[in-house]
């Protein structure tokens, strides 16, 4: 087995290219997104699936994803998705460690009820 350096030495050429010049450290959303690329073009090459369905995952936003799956966990209806969410952010920055099923606008399911805080859950979905 080769030393655990050696794969961070494989992975610098392409994080510079994702980088596209830039001498700013990648953030966690930028990094997950670089992942999902190389997920995608590790499965396009190994036959996993077609150039399509490749160019597809590259439109799809990871982060984003994450987001609308677990939105059905705190409202009913697909279009209330912004309001809960700016629900959300109001409630993040008055008091991160309030019960998330106190938050005004959020339908908390029971499978999530008692489980988490404002802030717990916004870093679970990617708000900040």
């Amino acid at each position: 087995m080769s030393h655990p350096t050696s794969w961070i030495e494989q992975l610098l050429p392409i994080i510079a290219e994702y980088k596209d010049g830039s001498d700013e450290p990648l953030d966690g959303d930028e990094v997950d997104r670089l992942c999902h690329i190389i997920k995608a073009k590790i499965n396009l090459h190994e036959g996993n699936i077609t150039e399509a369905e490749y160019e597809k995952c590259l439109d799809i936003d990871p982060n984003e994803a994450i987001k609308k799956a677990m939105a059905h966990y705190i409202s009913n209806e697909e279009d209330e998705y912004d309001a809960v969410i700016t629900a959300l952010e109001e409630a993040l920055n008055e008091d991160p460690n309030k019960p998330l099923e106190y938050v005004e606008e959020v339908l908390v399911w029971e499978k999530v009820e008692g489980k988490f805080t404002v802030s717990e859950f916004c870093e679970l979905i990617g708000i900040s």
